[in-house]
């Protein structure tokens, strides 16, 4: 785990627990949370990252697959999926006091936290259907109930909020490729691709005035936009190399603190971790030939 400035120069690196992933920053910019493989069992657990003391410390125990965490918006809390047999689904515990859990809602499927609204009052989350993947919220207001907002028949995922929470940012696959569109939320009436040459994993500044996401030659992407008084992206620019960690994998593999000066990203240890691909084409002309 690396803190880079807008430059792409490493800064520190930040001490992370084993097969660290999934990472969320808090609103007081201090502390992150992550996802972590125990070795010993196998399964995973949340660990917080306090960045002014580089201090990992281990926050679920359960024995079951704690996963993909999201701050609360007053930092008060994290949301996680959890597969505990008595509580499986998205779950809540308290930093403070006792560190009460919550059950929100109840599912047995594996459920990707990917965002948490400013307001609190929406976590959004994918979801796995028989044939793709959807992006579903789950309202905390009322009766708590999880509707599907993207869920066609191509993979919509990474759905993320804009700080107005007028509008979504999302990657999706309907191009062919993977690219990053904003829709307006809740009525989805609508609709703006922001990447030209492919992307995922988008976030906002924290002032709405810029989109970050990752292009697929690795290099982190800064878009200028506007919220008011609709949703108008200017043209995405690159502004360094990242060489994330598993950078194909829905994971969100980097956040950024509110002044979009720094980036913590999770990147691999050697080059070994990012072997290179090789594609033969017309492979079967070459037995004709022999």
């Amino acid at each position: 785990m690396v803190e880079l400035d807008r430059a792409g120069k490493v800064l520190k690196t930040l001490s992370a627990p084993p097969s660290a992933l999934h990472m969320s920053l808090a609103t007081d910019e201090r502390r992150l949370v992550v996802r972590s493989i125990d070795p010993q069992t196998r399964t995973r657990d949340i660990w917080l990252i306090d960045r002014t003391r580089d201090i990992a410390t281990r926050f679920t125990f359960e024995r079951s697959n704690e996963n993909y965490p999201q701050w609360s918006p007053d930092g008060k809390k994290v949301a996680y999926w959890s597969d505990a047999p008595a509580s499986a689904g998205i779950m809540t515990k308290q930093l403070t006091g006792s560190g009460e859990t919550e059950l929100l809602y109840p599912a047995k499927e594996e459920l990707v936290l990917k965002d948490w609204s400013r307001d609190g009052s929406t976590i959004t989350f994918d979801r796995q259907s028989a044939t793709s993947t959807d992006i579903w919220t789950l309202s905390l207001a009322g009766d708590r109930q999880a509707r599907p907002f993207l869920n066609a028949a191509f993979n919509e995922y990474d759905g993320r909020l804009s700080p107005d929470g007028r509008f979504l940012a999302y990657t999706s696959d309907e191009s062919g490729r993977e690219e990053i569109y904003v829709q307006t939320f809740p009525d989805r009436s609508d609709k703006w691709q922001v990447s030209t040459r492919g992307g995922n994993d988008p976030r906002w500044s924290a002032h709405g005035n810029e989109m970050y996401y990752l292009a697929p030659d690795q290099h982190m992407m800064a878009v200028p936009v506007k919220l008011s008084p609709s949703f108008d992206p200017g043209t995405p620019q690159p502004i360094f190399p990242v060489n994330v960690l598993n950078p194909g994998q829905q994971a969100d593999h980097y956040v950024v603190t509110a002044d979009g000066q720094r980036f913590i990203l999770f990147r691999p240890t050697s080059s070994r971790a990012l072997p290179t691909t090789t594609v033969v084409v017309n492979w079967a002309g070459e037995f004709a030939k022999r």
